[in-house]
């Protein structure tokens, strides 16, 4: 199998272009060449040998076992893969099979849970969205059945031979997306994303679960925080949807927890709320608050360092900007590291629609009883019920709005643009920021990786730019998020702090050195997809095994110190692939 040479050029197929009346000064804008003292390697890939099932999502590692975690969402099962047989078995051709040994433990149909209200509950189990390890304890996030009630953590015991031992079942909020350990392993914070029901008829409230941990034993009951504390007060620059029900006006029914980062001190949280544009602050305290929330604001896509390749009909990467074109942060994953005892937050601003789909069987059947539902019958997808999606050629543009006639299926957010509610769009705003970002503890934007994502993938693969994760088409994602920064992790080397950024949708990841959150640079592109259409795709351009890693999900660095083979490693978990890359990371 050939592989691209990871090698960057600097000038080799792409265009930097204008629209209205915004100069691209191209002579000033250099590619950086990257940072050669890094090093980063592959040294070991286990497969699940399940292709585009999201097969690999989430990963945490166990130390003592030298074993790694993998949610599997085509299985229901969490896999575990023996990360230190990579001292004994080093890879040879890692897109092999796997050198790496694989067993897997099934997550239970059922568990039962303490309930302040009923004594015992049980919650049937409907799929593991998350996990995370602290010391030799493993919470997995499991979510209900039916979404929209209660899910669990699940607590495992774990040997160093990693053999896992059931603890308990704790329960969480509605759909439990995403679980962590503070640093300290005082506390588990659960996001729970609270998502609507298909037909948008319930809305369960978003949420966090705080589980205290005492000597390693979590409480039988999590302290649970929500957001009826903000009901009241007016946040007009959180994004919210557009509940069909005339009487639906709580903030905190919409706000949808996606992530949770806690700051190195243990003493302070911060929660995603994706679908809001925003972030919440949680304070760790004898007893933990939900302390603030904060916009994250808008991005410009008229200013020359936010351009982006929104055209995807002509099949080139070309950046342009847009004057009254703004991005929506819309972070997945976040981050958080400290410098000189200030706190500061990284995030990968994917971009993320609503949209909802009913049980609905048939074209028929697509309808409903409230006022405000779309209900729109589609034969491949079903009945979508709502979204907050369109095409920016499907809405009605304000006169001082030009250069817009060559990205009409630019998808923008409806509920945002019209100020006056007039029909007329004075602004327009796309999902995503294309870029990953660092603020500081109050949500004040510090850095912004700009157009920086996109001017590198399409310096690096012009022929294959903005292509999605399971096919080969070239600008197929420009009109919608490109290349989709999603998983994100940080990692100590020596006095240096790195980002890693994985684009989902492109593949690979971004390695930034954030030391100074104020002058982060660029070190390297790592993508071990591979390109050669002859090996990776059919005659329709459907990815097949052969394609390598696809779409990153999530990750984990495991430093030198902790890691087996006394160098730090990278964990990559890339859901469309089903696999789990390991890199090495060390200085030169």
């Amino acid at each position: 199998m050939t592989l691209k040479p990871l090698a960057l050029s600097l000038a080799a197929g792409l265009t930097l272009s204008a629209c209205s009346t915004n100069p691209t000064q191209s002579a000033d804008r250099a590619l950086p060449a990257g940072d050669p003292s890094v090093q980063i390697d592959m040294v070991g890939r286990y497969t699940s040998g399940i292709f585009d099932e999201s097969a690999a999502e989430i990963v945490a590692y166990h130390r003592a076992s030298g074993y790694a975690y993998l949610t599997n969402g085509a299985t229901g099962r969490v896999n575990a893969v023996r990360i230190s047989n990579l001292l004994s078995e080093p890879a040879v051709n890692p897109y092999t099979l796997s050198n790496l040994a694989d067993r897997s433990d099934a997550v239970p149909e059922q568990v039962w849970v303490a309930d302040p209200y009923m004594g015992q509950r049980k919650i049937m189990i409907g799929g593991a969205n998350s996990l995370a390890v602290h010391g030799d304890l493993l919470a997995i996030a499991v979510e209900n059945e039916n979404k929209v009630d209660k899910g669990a953590i699940l607590f495992y015991r774990l040997n160093d031979q990693g053999d896992t031992a059931f603890v308990k079942g704790v329960m969480a909020g509605a759909l439990p997306d995403m679980v962590t350990f503070s640093p300290d392993g005082r506390y588990v914070l659960v996001a729970n994303e609270g998502e609507p029901s298909g037909d948008y008829l319930i809305d369960p409230e978003g949420s966090v679960s705080v589980i205290p941990v005492t000597r390693g034993i979590p409480d039988d009951l999590a302290i649970q925080l929500n957001f009826n504390g903000f009901d009241d007060n007016y946040h007009p620059d959180i994004i919210t949807g557009n509940n069909p029900d005339p009487d639906y006006t709580r903030l905190s029914q919409d706000l949808e927890p996606e992530y949770i980062t806690v700051t190195p001190d243990s003493r302070t949280a911060f929660v995603s709320l994706q679908e809001n544009n925003a972030l919440a602050r949680i304070s760790l305290n004898d007893t933990p608050s939900i302390t603030g929330l904060f916009p994250l604001g808008f991005k410009d896509h008229g200013v020359t360092e936010n351009s982006l390749d929104a055209n995807k009909d002509d099949e080139l990467a070309a950046l342009s900007t847009y004057a009254g074109l703004f991005g929506t942060y819309h972070p997945d994953t976040i981050a958080s590291y400290s410098v000189n005892g200030s706190n500061y937050l990284v995030t990968a601003n994917e971009g993320d629609a609503r949209e909802y789909f009913s049980d609905a069987e048939s074209e028929a059947q697509c309808k409903g009883p409230l006022p405000l539902g779309q209900y729109d019958w589609d034969e491949d997808d079903g009945c979508l019920v709502y979204t907050d999606e369109t095409e920016i050629g499907d809405v009605q543009l304000d006169a001082s709005l030009t250069g817009f006639d060559d990205i009409a299926d630019l998808k923008i957010n409806k509920a945002l643009g019209d100020s006056d509610g007039d029909g007329v769009y004075e602004a327009a705003y796309a999902y995503g920021a294309r870029s990953f970002a660092i603020f500081d503890d109050i949500g004040a934007l510090l850095y912004d990786s700009g157009d920086l994502i996109e001017r590198i993938t399409a310096d690096r693969f012009p022929e294959y730019f903005n292509t999605t994760d399971n096919e080969l088409a070239i600008d197929d994602r420009s009109d919608n998020k490109g290349p989709e920064p999603e998983a994100l992790t940080l990692g100590q080397l020596g006095n240096r702090t790195l980002a890693f950024v994985g684009l989902e949708r492109m593949g690979g990841f971004m390695t930034f050195d954030i030391t100074d959150p104020e002058a982060v640079e660029f070190v390297a592109y790592t993508n071990h997809r591979n390109y050669d259409a002859a090996v990776a795709a059919t005659e329709d351009g459907d990815l097949t095994p052969q394609a390598g890693d696809l779409a990153p999900e999530g990750m984990q660095f495991i430093p030198a110190s902790q890691s087996p083979s006394g160098v730090a490693l990278l964990l990559v978990a890339n859901e469309v692939s089903g696999t789990l890359s390991v890199y090495q990371v060390q200085q030169q």
